[in-house]
């Protein structure tokens, strides 16, 4: 389906999801596809207190009941995003995928899968988008762990990728997104809980902090264009004190089913870039 007439059709049907991994972020999906007329029809997680449909997802990708399916969205751990989405796309289907796409630098295969990247969708950054205009970006992020953290796959590197793929994607994707292409790295510095860099960009420097603590702390998400502080909530953890909790999840399903979404071009700029920061 291609073209204005099928992305209307697209969206005005009652899409029919498949969801892989029912963890943390799957409250988040399950709101967003119930808020743009779509219908969770199959469920797959590993852990039996979920009581999902399936255990293995290769089961439930061969059960005549997927045939229903128009999307599957893909929340299982960081290592097997690429693996998954694969073989959803073997099968026809369309398949949206929570960051980062891979943490294994492997892209073949994998240019029609919609990349879950919420926080370009926050009102303030797409109004600074459209002003295009140079600026320095300073990022910082500090947040509470619990112990748990660390001991799932979250606190393996191998894993997750480590904190720039597993949470700092998020940053370095809006550094990225709003400054162009990177010209230098001028600072660097990366451990499994602390990263932090300067970045020189076509359209000006980006600066970012990122850290997970194990000693309790509120959380501190602050980001200011120059000089001046800019709301990025939309977060998947909110801010004490918020007034509300934002679910950009819910832009990210409406602009797919309008066929605007993040591709592997865009998605791997940011992937790349992190491979260079580590």
């Amino acid at each position: 389906m291609s073209g204005k007439r099928g992305k209307k059709l697209l969206y005005h049907k009652m899409n029919k999801y498949a969801v892989c991994g029912m963890g943390f972020i799957f409250p988040r999906h399950k709101e967003a596809i119930q808020k743009t007329g779509g219908k969770i029809i199959l469920t797959c997680d590993i852990d039996p207190e979920k009581k999902a449909d399936y255990i293995d997802y290769k089961e439930m990708l061969e059960s005549p009941r997927f045939a229903d399916v128009d999307t599957v969205s893909v929340l299982v751990p960081n290592y097997l995003h690429a693996e998954i989405c694969r073989a959803v796309l073997a099968k026809g289907k369309q398949v949206l995928c929570e960051k980062p796409l891979t943490i294994f630098d492997d892209y073949e295969g994998l240019e029609d899968v919609n990349v879950v990247l919420q926080l370009r969708h926050n009102p303030e950054v797409i109004g600074l988008k459209k002003k295009q205009k140079s600026a320095n970006i300073d990022i910082y992020v500090k947040t509470y762990r619990e112990p748990e953290y660390f001991k799932s796959w979250k606190g393996q590197p191998e894993l997750s990728g480590g904190i720039l793929y597993n949470m700092g994607v998020h940053y370095i994707d809006l550094l990225l997104h709003l400054l162009g292409e990177p010209v230098e790295i001028r600072k660097t510095y990366y451990t499994d809980k602390q990263a932090y860099g300067e970045i020189l960009f076509e359209h000006g420097k980006g600066t970012y902090y990122i850290e997970l603590s194990e000693e309790w702390c509120p959380t501190i998400r602050r980001l200011t264009y120059n000089g001046l502080p800019l709301n990025i909530e939309g977060a998947t953890i909110p801010l004490k004190g918020s007034e509300k909790v934002i679910n950009l999840h819910t832009r990210v399903y409406e602009e797919m089913l309008k066929g605007n979404t993040t591709k592997l071009d865009e998605a791997r700029k940011s992937l790349d870039l992190i491979k260079k920061l580590k």
